[in-house]
């Protein structure tokens, strides 16, 4: 009986080592799998941007740079004042160029914290939590602002006077803001709160024709926009969800790469379409 039970206990270790050994190996396989997957994607990326998307770029505008794995270096979007705070991000489509004279550049950015649920160090375990998912654009001016002027999009329209605020409207993002400017455009005052340094640079930046121009380029529904007016641009930062110049399942392969390049043009327009608004208000370009 002890050399039947010594020997399965034989067999047990022998078994156990052996999956131990097939579990590594999975892992090695599985890590080595994924990686050589993401070196694909950015090549096909890379592929992609420099010889499609840069030529429909070139369409319409002077490249001064373009990084298709790239974007808006890591300094300016940790110091920027109308992004969260995150400790992990990606991003693509870095575009330096002039637009009707304008300098501007544009990328997408996802920005995330990530938190360890134990010390380990090691422990691969905690959480992953989304704080910005789109775009990040700064438009450069030809006159400095004494001050700032900060639009906040707001996530649904402010409480009447004398109206009962739901137990949600703060977090929603609906319930009043104390010390926000109003400018009297009722519709654009509930779509922003209105931060500003001091009321006479709000009202000569914030023309009734930019405002209306702005309202026009707002996202809907959970999509967010918040701009910056400071020093000599605007920064502009818009949370919907959206990553341009990226291929799709639902244009296949037979359509050829035109369909692609009017997928890019019409993207394209949407960027510039921002810059158009600006340019409502002359002043801050002249």
């Amino acid at each position: 009986i002890d050399a039947i039970v010594e020997s399965l206990a034989d067999s047990w270790h022998r078994f156990f080592n052996l999956s131990l050994v097939i579990f590594a190996v999975a892992l090695i396989l599985g890590f080595a799998v994924a990686q050589a997957t993401i070196r694909i994607q950015k090549s096909l990326k890379e592929l992609v941007g420099q010889s499609v998307v840069r030529g429909v770029l070139e369409e319409r505008i002077q490249v001064l740079e373009y990084v298709p794995n790239g974007h808006t270096n890591d300094a300016f979007l940790k110091s920027c004042s109308i992004l969260p705070s995150f400790n992990n991000m990606r991003g693509s489509d870095y575009i330096h160029g002039i637009y009707n004279g304008v300098e501007f550049t544009y990328s997408d950015i996802t920005l995330r914290t990530e938190t360890k649920s134990t010390p380990d160090p090691n422990s691969a375990a905690g959480d992953n939590i989304v704080n910005f998912c789109g775009s990040i654009m700064t438009i450069a001016l030809r006159k400095n602002i004494n001050g700032f002027v900060q639009l906040v999009g707001r996530m649904g329209p402010r409480k009447k006077p004398g109206e009962k605020k739901g137990i949600l409207s703060g977090i929603c993002g609906s319930g009043e803001s104390q010390n926000s400017l109003r400018t009297g455009y009722e519709t654009f005052d509930d779509s922003f709160d209105i931060y500003v340094s001091d009321d006479q640079l709000a009202f000569s930046i914030l023309t009734p024709q930019l405002m209306e121009a702005i309202m026009s380029i707002k996202g809907k529904g959970r999509e967010k926009m918040e701009i910056l007016f400071a020093g000599s641009m605007i920064v502009v930062a818009q949370d919907n969800d959206k990553d341009i110049f990226e291929l799709e399942k639902k244009i296949g392969s037979d359509d050829g790469m035109e369909k692609y390049r009017q997928k890019f043009r019409r993207e394209l327009s949407g960027i510039l379409n921002v810059i158009d608004v600006f340019g409502m208000n002359t002043d801050l370009f002249h």
